[in-house]
């Protein structure tokens, strides 16, 4: 339902991805960074970043208010995902435990697999 990224005579315009009403399907961005994406969910205004490659994604989602997502107090989550997954609104309700889900099986994999 989300036209997400709109193409444009090879430049590429993005309009605020609102999760109220849609998902983000991570197969219509292009690979490579595509940063500043502005992105409502509930009351809060966000950016996400979004680095693809061939076969994973990492998606980043910080405050607009932030003057950068490096800034020490901005609120920052990033997860990895698979590069055509279909994030809806529950996903980045629930980012801050799953940043954390990946930490603590980063942590532990070699322990995890065998």
């Amino acid at each position: 339902m989300t036209k997400g990224l709109i193409k444009e005579d090879s430049s590429i315009k993005v309009k605020e991805i609102n999760l109220n009403h849609e998902s983000v399907f991570l197969s219509r961005f292009p690979f490579g960074k595509t940063q500043k994406v502005p992105v409502k969910l509930g009351r809060k205004n966000y950016y996400m970043d979004v680095s693809k490659t061939s076969n994973s994604a990492d998606i980043c989602l910080y405050l607009r208010s932030a003057k950068s997502k490096y800034d020490m107090n901005a609120e920052k989550k990033g997860v990895f995902v698979k590069n055509d997954a279909m994030l809806t609104k529950d996903f980045f309700e629930k980012l801050g435990d799953i940043e954390k889900s990946q930490a603590i099986y980063w942590k532990y994999k070699e322990i995890l697999n065998y």
